[in-house]
């Protein structure tokens, strides 16, 4: 696996990779990274393979290319996961932050959990630089979500999106179709205000927000 640094300027750099693998193929990888300001920063990464091998149920490939211990076969060739994190600072005291999350199927990041680009070393690099983390390697449904907040005492205000990706297949190695019941929430705009006193009068103001969700069948 050979790393290539790229100092592009004093705000934003980029690594490439190229890791061979002989039975499976040559996986790519590019990571970027910019800071604007102190509100403003962003890192990203994208790792493909065309791997050469397929968990397709027939004879031992389940046991040399995929896991026996699922339902669930791995028939794609193309494999690909892609990563990003951003905080932006608005106007108004008002900041934003993105999480994507998104792989190609539900063994990829259970295959390549550790070496540079691999899972844990990229946890540990959102957990440090950002303050977010990733989901478990092992987790089937990733988050995604956009989110923009403010707080001017005592109101506070929160909207967002929020996707849920399923990254199990739509069937199983039965060939029985696998229900998608994945909650998704829907677009939200909240605010809520701490408990204050409303002048001498002896009453006291708050906002608490509900939630709520939709299931896509």
């Amino acid at each position: 696996n050979q790393p290539l640094y790229w100092a592009i300027d004093e705000q934003s750099d980029a690594t490439l990779y190229t890791h061979y693998m002989s039975s499976r193929g040559l996986k790519m990888g590019a990571e970027a990274r910019w800071v604007q300001d102190e509100a403003t920063r962003g890192a990203a990464m994208f790792d493909y393979l065309r791997d050469r091998e397929v968990d397709d149920g027939v004879g031992g490939a389940s046991s040399d290319w995929g896991y026996t211990s699922d339902r669930f076969l791995r028939e794609n060739e193309d494999r690909w996961w892609l990563r990003m994190k951003h905080d932006q600072g608005l106007p108004y005291g008002l900041a934003a932050q993105m999480d994507l999350d998104l792989v190609s199927d539900q063994d990829y990041l259970v295959e390549f959990r550790r070496g540079l680009t691999g899972f844990q070393e990229h946890r540990d690099y959102f957990r440090e630089a950002f303050g977010r983390d990733l989901d478990d390697y092992n987790d089937p449904v990733r988050v995604n979500r956009l989110r923009t907040y403010g707080s001017w005492d005592p109101i506070q205000l929160d909207a967002g999106l929020l996707w849920l990706q399923e990254t199990r297949p739509d069937r199983r190695d039965d060939g029985q179709p696998f229900p998608d019941t994945t909650l998704q929430r829907l677009p939200f705009v909240q605010m809520s205000a701490v408990r204050t006193p409303l002048g001498d009068s002896g009453f006291v103001f708050g906002l608490y927000p509900a939630m709520r969700a939709m299931r896509l069948d």
